[in-house]
């Protein structure tokens, strides 16, 4: 695999298989400063690593153990921002920090983009919010309800700007628009929607509601003197009972 530098990548590619180089990230107490800043901000340490000129999440781990004042400066961060261990959870729950996804999700911007910023939560971290804090949870639908809307109108503008030379891209577009709406807006936009209130009470009863249908037969002699079967005629529980013997007393059924 070729020499391999201290950030865990070959330095000389193998019979020119491309692979991408990263320069080798020496020490400096700016950088571990810096490092230190963005986990304290909430920031996970693997995103960190991944940005142009940082060291890898090896590297910065080999640092903690070899300058013990970046290890305490680094654990500090990490307890900080919420983060006291490795196999923590994740950042802790911070209403302001939702409040500000929730509002940028209602202006258009995509979750995956607000994660992938430096000071805000990872995409993980939310979905785990989601899943515990259920008003969390609430405001994300309804942020996905009201991006839903905004992609009509995006479309809608897209297609009044549609040419002759660009209408095939314009289709492809205007899909997935249609497509995100619909699975950000069910209820609204979606071409199956979900039933609901008393409606969805009377569709689980009529399906739930199973009619069984008993016909009886018996055979008889035609006037022909030839065998036939007919269909007694459907007696109504009253009936059946009346024209259902009595047992006989000491019998057994």
């Amino acid at each position: 695999m070729g020499k391999v530098v201290a950030d865990g990548v070959a330095a000389t590619p193998k019979r020119g298989v491309g692979t991408r180089q990263r320069t080798q990230v020496r020490f400096e107490a700016a950088l571990a400063r810096g490092i230190a800043r963005r986990v304290a901000s909430g920031e996970a340490l693997s995103a960190v690593c991944t940005d142009a000129g940082m060291p890898t999440h090896g590297t910065v781990s080999r640092w903690a153990k070899v300058y013990p004042a970046f290890g305490r400066t680094l654990r500090l961060a990490r307890q900080a921002a919420g983060w006291p261990g490795l196999r923590h959870p994740g950042p802790q729950f911070c209403e302001a920090t939702a409040a500000m996804i929730y509002a940028r999700m209602c202006e258009g911007e995509a979750l995956m983009r607000i994660c992938q910023e430096p000071g805000m939560p990872g995409h993980s971290t939310v979905y785990r919010w989601r899943k515990r804090f259920p008003d969390f949870a609430a405001a994300l639908r309804e942020a996905r309800a009201v991006q839903a809307e905004r992609y009509c109108e995006i479309g809608w503008e897209i297609a009044e700007a549609v040419t002759p030379a660009d209408a095939h891209a314009v289709r492809v577009k205007l899909e997935q628009l249609r497509w995100t709406a619909a699975a950000f807006g069910p209820r609204v936009f979606g071409r199956v929607r979900p039933v609901e209130g008393e409606m969805a009470e009377a569709v689980e009863r009529a399906v739930t509601r199973l009619a069984v249908r008993v016909r009886h037969f018996e055979e008889v002699m035609g006037p022909d003197g030839k065998m036939a079967v007919r269909e007694l005629p459907v007696l109504s529980p009253e009936d059946a009972a009346r024209a259902t013997p009595a047992p006989k007393p000491g019998s057994v059924d």
